[in-house]
C-alpha cells in the first residue's frame, strides 16, 4: 500500500491508496501540501513504513507509521488500543493537540 502524510488543519493525516496509483495522482497538490510519502504495510495492528515517492520527491519518515496507525484507529479500520498507548502516540506525534 502507498501513503502520503498531509497537513490538514494543523494536524498530520494519512492518505492510503493502492500501489498502482502514483503518489502525485493521489492528491491535488494545489489544495493539500504533502509532508512525506512512501509505502506502508499493516500486520497484526503494526504499521511499517519504507521507501519514498519519486513523483512527489518525498521520503518516508519513522513517525509516519504512528500517524498512519492513528488514522486507522480513528477510522475504526484496526482494533482499538488501550488509552495509555493512544496518549503516548498523541504526545509523541501531536504534542500540541493532546487533551489535558
Amino acid at each position: 500500500m502507498k501513503y502520503i502524510i498531509v497537513n490538514r488543519q494543523g494536524l498530520p493525516s494519512a492518505i492510503l491508496f493502492a500501489e498502482h496509483v502514483n503518489h502525485s495522482d493521489a492528491i491535488n497538490q494545489k489544495d493539500i501540501a504533502p509532508i512525506s510519502a512512501g509505502f506502508c504495510t499493516l500486520k497484526n495492528g503494526a504499521v511499517t513504513v519504507t521507501g519514498e515517492s519519486n513523483s512527489l520527491n518525498l521520503q518516508s519518515r519513522p513517525e509516519d507509521a504512528a500517524i498512519i496507525r492513528l488514522t486507522l484507529l480513528l477510522t475504526g479500520l484496526i482494533p482499538t488500543i488501550n488509552d495509555d498507548d493512544f496518549l503516548r502516540i498523541c504526545e509523541t506525534y501531536l504534542p500540541h493537540q493532546v487533551p489535558a
